[in-house]
């Protein structure tokens, strides 16, 4: 069975943050996504989050 993850990333480190080694780690199953190691995985979704962001222009 084919498990969908879904990375969401917290708005205040937009700009400081390229993401680039989420995707990293999703790539090689190391760090976080070691718990996918023998498990077939299909990345389905990358998105920001603002919802505690109080600079957040939509806040």
């Amino acid at each position: 069975m084919k498990i969908k993850i879904a990375i969401g990333v917290c708005e205040k480190i937009n700009g400081r943050c390229s993401s680039m080694g989420c995707f990293k780690a999703y790539n090689k199953k190391d760090k976080h996504f070691e718990r996918y190691q023998d498990t077939d995985v299909d990345l389905q979704a990358f998105f920001s989050c603002n919802i505690c962001s109080t600079e957040s222009k939509e806040n």
